[in-house]
């Protein structure tokens, strides 16, 4: 309402300025009275209008919050339930205090203090004795547990015992560690010697092995290199040839031949050169400087060594040295390298396979004998080579009453005569040392 007045008032008062003319330019105090009042009523008119447009923004502002007056309204009595049940809750918890306390206030204490207690005159803790033992126990349980979890986590053969159990063959021979360079073949050195009993021990088990059939071929073979088969190929040639045998060794390792070097022969012509029909058997066949010991020798290396082992020609071979010894003895490569050694395991009596002592992992050698057996080969059973610890266990029987050390015997003595060390007699030189055997 107020808003149209002011309006009209402003058009009224532009009305009224187009009618007052100005004739005169003399001061006319009613128009200057009525000037000022005409800009007060101005000034008015502004005032009144900004508290209209106050007044709209108010009306504006309280007709939203009355929008919003339901909202408030229901928070308001979900705020008065909240606080009513915490009420109830607070008067029920107040109940059960008040229970409990009277409760506690009608309990009669009927306890009677017996006896006071003493003030003890040994210490509580700590108790030594059962502390030690104690000790003792928990230290023994975890030496079984560290043996046993060493034994799990070892993968090699570490003893003869270990080598049956694990490979389900039997043990032939156990091979001492000879650490003189010139003592690791049969040479110049005591018969009592403990390197010559364990092959002369060896020699008698593959006689025991094969009862029932008669051995007269013999391959010898690792399951990795470095192994020490060749020297063991080549001791067991003299340790038979010593009980009387015709031996012959075949340097059948047609890619890292090795026997020439043991013999001191020159390893052309050989095996190879037979095989391909260049030469005859007793063209190569070459003796030794042991007696009874004859060597066939690689040969040149041929490009395909599995192929020619395999061969008919190979066959004809195996059959012409039967003729001329009681025992063929092939040194061959390791079996988990090539196929070599595989393949003329099928045409001879058994194999012997060489495992060293604390080095041969068990998976390597289970291998080689499940390669072995797949190809119809009779596997004998093992030689254990290297073995540590010379001075006990196995090898006190050899310095008991015989020989201790290299190249000396005892002589038992008697009730006038005392007993003694003597240097033994050497046998006649098998052959000279070329020092460690790498295969």
């Amino acid at each position: 309402m107020k808003t149209k007045e002011l309006a009209e008032l402003r058009i009224r008062l532009v009305k009224y300025r187009k009618s007052t003319p100005i004739r005169t330019a003399r001061f006319n105090p009613a128009y200057a009275t009525l000037n000022e009042r005409i800009i007060q009523l101005e000034i008015d008119a502004s005032a009144a209008a900004t508290r209209a447009a106050g007044i709209a923004t108010s009306l504006k502002t309280a007709d939203a919050r009355l929008n919003q007056f339901p909202l408030w309204e229901n928070y308001y009595q979900r705020l008065e339930s909240r606080i009513k049940s915490s009420q109830e809750r607070a008067k029920y918890w107040s109940d059960q205090a008040q229970n409990i306390e009277l409760r506690l206030k009608t309990i009669s204490t009927n306890i009677q203090p017996i006896e006071r207690a003493l003030l003890p005159t040994i210490p509580i803790r700590p108790k030594k004795q059962q502390n030690i033992v104690l000790a003792a126990v928990i230290g023994i349980v975890l030496g079984f547990a560290i043996a046993l979890l060493l034994e799990l986590l070892d993968d090699r053969i570490n003893s003869p015992e270990e080598a049956e159990r694990v490979l389900r063959l039997p043990s032939l021979g156990h091979v001492p560690m000879v650490e003189e360079e010139g003592l690791r073949l049969i040479r110049d050195i005591s018969s009592f010697s403990p390197l010559m009993e364990s092959y002369r021990s060896l020699r008698t088990n593959l006689n025991f092995a094969a009862v029932g059939n008669e051995l007269r071929t013999l391959l010898i073979t690792s399951s990795v290199p470095s192994e020490g088969k060749s020297t063991t190929a080549a001791n067991l040639a003299m340790a038979l040839a010593l009980d009387g045998k015709r031996v012959v060794i075949v340097d059948a390792d047609l890619r890292r031949p090795s026997q020439h070097k043991l013999f001191k022969v020159e390893s052309n012509p050989g095996l190879t050169d037979v095989l391909v029909d260049s030469h005859t058997l007793d063209d190569v066949m070459q003796p030794t400087n042991v007696e009874n010991v004859w060597i066939v020798p690689a040969g040149s290396p041929p490009p395909n060594p599995a192929e020619l082992l395999g061969s008919s020609a190979m066959e004809r071979v195996v059959e012409q040295l039967k003729e001329r010894a009681d025992i063929v003895l092939f040194d061959t490569p390791p079996t988990l390298l090539v196929a070599d050694s595989i393949v003329l395991s099928a045409r001879v009596d058994g194999v012997l396979l060489v495992v060293a002592f604390g080095d041969t992992k068990k998976a390597n050698i289970r291998r080689s004998i499940e390669l072995l057996q797949r190809a119809g080969t009779s596997v004998l059973g093992t030689v254990l080579n290297r073995i540590s610890s010379p001075g006990g266990g196995y090898y006190y029987y050899y310095g008991y009453g015989y020989g201790y050390g290299y190249g000396k015997y005892y002589i038992p003595g008697n009730v006038d005569t005392p007993g003694k060390a003597v240097e033994a007699t050497p046998e006649p030189a098998a052959v000279e040392s070329s020092g460690t055997d790498t295969k």
